[in-house]
């Protein structure tokens, strides 16, 4: 996709989209993006409620544990803390949570990301938004050559929400970003990209206190390589804010 394609995208996602989507909504009632019934949201309560969380996990890398531990925290947390000291996750990485995601980010269904931010903003609500009142919130880069792909950036749609609901202030994108261009990263192999893949530019002295947002934990290599790098650059407190672990 080139540069120009890649804008006319963009527009269409941001602008053109939500307004068909909104009067198609108007027309023929809103849909539940699981199971399709009519509702008066993007999932429905019993879809929503089918959202699966550990009964126990770590509070800092959120990996499900089978029974408490030393001041709430995994093994591997207790002999290798993470650089962000606490993970907040929305649920598990399977079913309804796992569909949306997909559906989001491959097939770049607005219904699905209508639904993903839903999902955000009532996990959001159960938790104390005080204890963040002086975070600021970064969402997780996308890659260039990825961003012009897919024409969004899921961490950030994520990160506009939640600073809106919060009240938080948000780093715009060009304060930490990845710095290769897309054609630089066209010419790498699949191994070159994992290697540089991390290796974030931040343009600016950082908050003492932030807010990562990303879409998904697995090891959390990711989320804990940026925490590093903005803790280069003032960051002293961190914590995560993901959709699924």
């Amino acid at each position: 996709m080139n540069h120009a394609a890649s804008v006319f995208y963009r527009f269409l996602q941001q602008h053109a989209l939500p307004r068909l989507r909104q009067r198609g909504n108007q027309l023929l009632g809103r849909q539940c993006f699981a199971c399709g019934i009519r509702a008066s949201q993007a999932i429905c309560a019993s879809c929503y409620g089918q959202i699966t969380r550990p009964a126990i996990c770590c509070r800092v890398c959120g990996l499900a544990m089978t029974g408490h531990s030393q001041d709430s925290r995994c093994k591997a947390c207790i002999e290798n803390p993470p650089a962000f000291h606490a993970l907040y996750c929305a649920g598990n990485y399977q079913g309804l949570l796992a569909e949306a995601i997909v559906a989001a980010k491959i097939a770049r269904q607005p219904a699905a990301i209508e639904a993903l931010l839903l999902i955000q903003q009532r996990a959001l609500s159960q938790l104390d938004a005080s204890i963040f009142a002086d975070y600021t919130v970064l969402p997780m880069p996308t890659p260039k050559l990825r961003l012009m792909q897919r024409g969004f950036n899921l961490p950030a749609l994520l990160a506009n929400q939640l600073a809106k609901q919060w009240q938080l202030t948000r780093l715009p994108d060009t304060v930490v970003k990845l710095p290769l261009s897309a054609p630089k990263q066209a010419l790498m192999n699949a191994k070159q990209r994992q290697k540089h893949r991390h290796l974030y530019q931040i343009s600016d002295k950082l908050p003492k206190k932030i807010l990562l947002v990303d879409d998904i934990i697995t090891t959390g290599q990711t989320l804990n390589s940026l925490a590093k790098a903005t803790q280069q650059h003032g960051a002293q407190s961190l914590a995560g804010c993901n959709k699924t672990t």
